[in-house]
């Protein structure tokens, strides 16, 4: 037996952008092992609670959540778009 029901698609919270400026997310920096430079560097550290849409951090940086930590390395960034997804890239 195969059964189907058609639903309709639903409509995720979009949220605005706001600045690009992650500072109020920051909570400190501690010294952390890059193995691309193999040494232990000063990386800024950010919440991800209160990361906002259009915030991008730069590396070398770590976002820490509850559930996972996100590593942003120094050639790279990590922006939340406006469905407070967090999308890494190669700069």
């Amino acid at each position: 037996l195969f059964a189907t029901v058609p639903l309709e698609k639903p409509q995720l919270p979009t949220y605005s952008s706001g600045l690009k400026d992650p500072r109020a997310a920051h909570i400190g920096d501690r010294p952390v092992y890059w193995p691309d430079v193999k040494a232990r560097v000063a990386t800024n550290i950010y919440d991800a609670d209160k990361l906002s849409p259009g915030n991008v951090v730069k590396g070398p940086a770590i976002v820490e959540a509850r559930d996972t930590t996100v590593v942003i390395p120094r050639d790279s960034t990590y922006t939340l778009d406006q469905y407070m997804t967090g999308i890494l890239e190669q700069r």
